[in-house]
């Protein structure tokens, strides 16, 4: 708030004006990318303290390419109906923070309680992880897995039912029930394909179909491809960041809603 004095500082950064440029330094972490502000410290009003030259101004906001996580995942079912999984992803924003801490802090004993709160996969059990950075000033790191994944997959007669096992939800109260206004203090980003490798060939696929969502607040496609007996979806989500008062909050959860129930389909698939 600038309308009126008050106390609201609880972070210091340091701030280096250049001629044509600035660099923020983030001095209370000692593996933070050179002149990276993550998701905590963006697109913020500060104080920046120069004497009597003091004044407010803000600090650089993350985009898309700064958030997005990319993720590359393989499924594979057997005869036995038994799914393991092998999945890559290049994580940044708050999930780069994430597993950077994690990384940085913890023996690697602990590290794979802490993944599996991320639920990356739900009813996963991780079997091994990768966690990589390519060097100091990497604002991305690579995460690989090997899972086993439970009650993915239910055999229904000559029929396979897949359920979701990376859904992206956003639990929004309903427009009824909203009290405050909604915040996103930088955009949501993310981008992913489960290649499903099934024991068949595939005749078709009903339940899940593609989408694609255009909304002043975001954007949210899905695609499907069969080839013999491998089932691809991708789906790209992308919310933006913004402050939504209350007469504009039914607008944003409609929009959300939608993301959310394409995110909640489950699959149907006919073998020959």
């Amino acid at each position: 708030r600038t309308a009126y004095p008050s106390q609201q500082f609880n972070h210091v950064i340091l701030c280096v004006p250049q001629a044509n440029d600035t660099i923020w330094l983030e001095c209370t972490d000692n593996t933070a990318p050179f002149n990276y502000l993550g998701t905590f410290t963006q697109n913020r009003t500060v104080l920046l303290v120069d004497g009597e030259q003091s004044r407010l101004t803000r600090t650089p906001a993350l985009n898309n390419e700064q958030v997005v996580n990319d993720f590359n995942t393989n499924v594979t079912v057997d005869n036995a109906g038994k799914v393991s999984i092998s999945s890559k992803g290049v994580a940044r924003g708050m999930m780069f923070s994430y597993l950077k801490g994690l990384n940085d802090a913890l023996p690697e004993r602990d590290k794979i309680d802490y993944l599996e709160e991320l639920e990356l996969f739900e009813n996963s059990d991780i079997q091994s992880y990768q966690i990589k950075r390519g060097d100091r000033d990497s604002s991305l790191i690579e995460l690989k897995l090997e899972a086993r994944l439970n009650n993915a997959v239910e055999e229904i007669g000559s029929r396979l039912l897949l359920k979701p096992i990376r859904p992206v939800l956003f639990k929004l109260d309903k427009p009824e029930n909203r009290t405050q206004e909604l915040r996103f203090y930088y955009p949501y980003c993310y981008s992913d394909t489960i290649v499903y490798n099934l024991p068949r060939e595939i005749t078709s696929v009903s339940g899940i179909k593609p989408l694609e969502i255009e909304s002043e607040y975001g954007y949210y496609k899905k695609e499907l491809s069969i080839e013999g007996q491998q089932l691809k979806i991708y789906r790209y989500l992308e919310v933006k960041a913004g402050n939504y008062l209350l007469d504009e909050y039914p607008k944003v959860y409609a929009f959300i809603n939608l993301c959310t129930s394409a995110e909640r389909q489950k699959g149907i698939v006919k073998y020959l």
